[in-house]
């Protein structure tokens, strides 16, 4: 444990040794201490803060590339399975065609009769 004496026994101890002017000169020091510490606790907020915007700010913009790069794979996705659709289609439109004109000609030349 230190041996240290709190604010208010080293005030008293100044002034019971060296007087008014010792005892005012402890109780200034202290408090310009204690205006550096808040000083020092602040502008230290501040800078945690600005670097707590800063990172925000980034990860904003990677979750906004993220999102592109999502709705462009999205896209591209779509885009090929349409034209798979779209040749699928072609194939089945082909085959229909193909059966119908199979049909056609089978009604159109009836087998011979013997």
């Amino acid at each position: 444990m230190t041996d240290r004496a709190t604010m208010i026994e080293q005030i008293t101890t100044a002034f019971r040794e060296n007087g008014v002017t010792a005892a005012i000169g402890a109780a200034l020091t202290f408090l310009f201490a204690v205006a550096g510490a808040v000083t020092r606790k602040a502008f230290t907020s501040e800078a945690l803060v600005r670097r707590l915007e800063q990172e925000l700010r980034e990860e904003r913009k990677r979750a906004e590339k993220a999102r592109i790069a999502e709705r462009d794979r999205l896209e591209a996705q779509r885009a090929e399975d349409m034209k798979a659709e779209q040749e699928h289609r072609k194939r089945v439109e082909r085959d229909i065609h193909q059966m119908r004109e199979l049909l056609f000609a089978a009604f159109q030349h009836p087998p011979p009769q013997d």
